[in-house]
């Protein structure tokens, strides 16, 4: 049992609740075992003697099998269920949040029973009689908020997913092989059980417990390929929670083929010592996180990614926008049961790529969402600043956040105490450039060293280009460079047709291609002089020098960037 929700629950009953809108993300099951378990030792450690009941929109209640309808539920918990109970009322939150004319009555039935007294031990009522709500939506109808209090069911811990799911399961291979239980255990390497927990976090128990059943059966016991096929299973259970993706460790860009971030990737490395075992015995706080702010195409998603690989974590990458959802508490409840999900994982990087998009405009509120985005903006921030980061915590998420656009985003969102540092990427300098284009130029087998010296004037064509866009350049000059050398062998019509080799794009290939695109710092000159201008002076630069001037000149467009010798200390 999670005993920290077990004295909550029972600490609000205490207190007088009459309404408990438990919220949880899957593992309806063993939300009611545990609850059934407080109920017995609320009794126990009480002079209260708190019996048990159930209903359900097919069975009943417990008290009345007859009793379907949820308006009857009501009254009988009003004048049939004798003495002190603890009532669990499952489907319920989807009959009190409806829209319809049997919601709004429900709802006023719901509030007439609390106002009765009917339900708590407030105000000398003399019964002990809370409703429990089973809810899958953080935030109950708004006419009945006011009469509830909300309290979170977590997915399994550590030492429970232990308990319920991997003993469990080994417990019953031992049971269908015929072999003693304890040894069946006992033969399980601790530090391969240790492994396979870690791995199961994140999931609901009911999850886990499949998971495990079927690693082990496809591995033919416990051994080390269970791990592999968790860790495939737990991409599917993630992939179920919309919004977010799992992205496989093997499909993790590296950090060799990243240019341009000299100043970035060794704090970043600094930080991973944080999560190794002996960083945990002498009381190392694990870090939070980072932003990365500039304009499109600097490279700011790449890294965020590469940041998995570097720090050892698994990568989840957040899609907020496609939480947003038109039912009531709809929105709350996708962001709270995915940031549920992350939390639970032992060792994992959450990436939010583009956060200025879902949260733009957010703290003024946006036209025609009822204030959802500034509920699902406060929410967010408050899992960000009240994650306990000491190194005694399971919870071992680091956050990483790009950004485009600074322009509507509330300035709490970037406030200290939510992410350990602000990093701004720019628009790359000459040597930079270079460092890039021979980076993309080697990943398609294209040695730079074929043109020498002359790939300074491909570098000096792209003075305001991107990561991004340099990317594209060699891309465009590798198509047209294979498309003249075909043109000119159907021609001939002989012979073997060109060689990789024979179709490397040429120095004047090369400079053609940067011809064939406008850069973004020309198409929106406007957005990208306003995130230079902020980061100049509000962030630290990935590359560690400081960006001095972002004068452009009207009849260019042309950025100008000096290079300045400060660089911000790492504290």
């Amino acid at each position: 049992m999670d005993n920290t929700f077990a004295q909550t629950f029972m600490d609000k009953i205490d207190s007088g609740s009459g309404v408990l809108w438990v919220y949880l993300s899957g593992d309806e099951g063993r939300a009611t075992r545990q609850l059934q378990d407080i109920a017995a030792r609320y009794s126990e450690e009480s002079d209260v003697d708190l019996a048990w009941f159930t209903w359900n929109g097919i069975e009943g209640g417990s008290w009345d099998s007859n009793c379907l309808d949820p308006m009857k539920a009501l009254e009988d918990c009003r004048d049939k269920i004798p003495g002190d109970g603890l009532i669990l009322l499952k489907d319920f939150a989807t009959f009190l949040n409806g829209s319809g004319i049997k919601g709004v009555l429900l709802r006023r039935a719901l509030i007439e029973l609390c106002i009765a007294n009917a339900v708590s031990n407030n105000q000398g009522g003399g019964r002990t009689r809370p409703i429990v709500i089973l809810a899958n939506t953080p935030i109950p109808h708004e006419d009945i908020s006011e009469y509830c209090d909300v309290v979170d069911f977590d997915l399994p811990k550590y030492a429970e997913m232990e308990k319920d799911a991997v003993d469990f399961i080994v417990r019953s291979i031992a049971r269908g092989t015929g072999a003693n239980e304890a040894a069946a255990i006992a033969a399980v390497n601790p530090a391969l059980k240790e492994k396979v927990v870690r791995g199961l976090l994140g999931c609901t128990s009911e999850e886990a417990q499949r998971m495990f059943a079927y690693a082990a059966a496809v591995s033919r016991g416990v051994n080390d390929q269970v791990l592999d096929v968790l860790a495939k299973e737990k991409a599917k259970v993630i992939r179920k929670v919309e919004g977010l993706q799992f992205i496989p460790y093997e499909k993790i860009p590296d950090q060799d083929n990243i240019g341009g971030f000299g100043a970035f990737l060794p704090w970043l490395h600094k930080r991973a010592r944080a999560y190794t075992r002996h960083a945990k015995e002498i009381g190392l706080e694990l870090p939070r996180g980072a932003v990365l702010i500039g304009p499109p195409g600097t490279g700011k998603t790449m890294v965020a990614k590469a940041a998995a690989k570097m720090l050892g974590l698994d990568l989840i990458v957040m899609d907020i926008g496609s939480m947003f959802d038109k039912y009531v508490g709809g929105s709350e409840g996708k962001i709270r049961g995915a940031l549920q999900m992350v939390s639970a994982m032992p060792n994992a990087l959450l990436m939010i790529d583009e956060i200025d998009k879902a949260f733009a405009g957010a703290s003024e509120g946006s036209a025609g969402d009822s204030g959802v985005s500034a509920r699902v903006l406060g929410y967010f921030l408050n899992w960000l600043s009240e994650r306990d980061m000491s190194p005694d915590n399971d919870n071992r998420v680091f956050v990483m956040v790009t950004m485009n656009r600074t322009a509507g985003v509330p300035p709490e969102l970037l406030r200290p105490g939510r992410f350990d540092r602000v990093w701004s990427t720019d628009l790359p300098d000459a040597d930079e450039r270079k460092q890039i284009l021979e980076i993309h130029l080697k990943m398609r087998g294209v040695p730079p060293s074929m043109y020498k010296a002359a790939i300074k004037r491909v570098v000096s064509a792209t003075d305001t280009y991107t990561g991004a866009e340099l990317e594209e350049v060699v891309v465009t000059a590798r198509n047209n460079a294979y498309d003249a050398r075909m043109t000119e062998w159907e021609k001939a019509s002989k012979g073997p047709k060109p060689t990789a080799v024979e179709s490397r794009p040429t120095i004047e290939e090369l400079l053609r291609a940067t011809k064939e695109m406008t850069p973004v710092a020309k198409l929106d000159s406007k957005a990208v002089d306003a995130i230079r201008k902020f980061c100049q002076d509000n962030t630290y630069p990935v590359n560690g020098e400081r960006v001095q001037n972002t004068a452009r000149t009207r009849a260019s467009r042309k950025v100008t960037t000096t290079r300045g010798a400060g660089t911000p200390s790492d504290n």
